[in-house]
């Protein structure tokens, strides 16, 4: 079950990058990873850290629910994981302001987009 459970959530991750590879919105504005790690760096206040808590929360029950309701559906549980990972980044991007949102792209683009680019 642990498998089962580590690889879905692989590939939602690969799904969303996917999805940020051609969708609308910049790969940089898809935010999939805790962005309280960098609080510092992007300068969260308190009650924005909270109201990420708050999200993050939220997503996790969602992902245990969504588990508990399509465990026997591998391809309805994986487009439930990216419905939920979507909803989570639309969320944590609205709580950013707009220079924190700039911030988060520059923190994205210097750690993601040129890792193994030597030229």
């Amino acid at each position: 079950m642990h498998k089962f459970v580590t690889r879905n959530l692989i590939a939602l991750l690969l799904a969303v990058f996917a999805i940020s590879a051609y969708g609308q919105d910049s790969p940089e504005s898809i935010v999939l990873y805790d962005p309280i790690f960098w609080k510092d760096d992007l300068k969260l206040k308190s009650e924005q850290c909270n109201e990420i808590r708050a999200v993050n929360m939220e997503f996790y029950e969602k992902i245990l629910d969504t588990y508990e309701e399509s465990a026997n559906d591998s391809r309805e549980l994986n487009r439930a994981l990216l419905q939920c990972s979507v909803e989570r980044s639309n969320q944590i991007w609205q709580i950013f302001s707009p220079k924190q949102r700039k911030k988060w792209m520059k923190l994205w683009h210097e750690r993601y987009t040129e890792v193994g680019n030597d030229g």
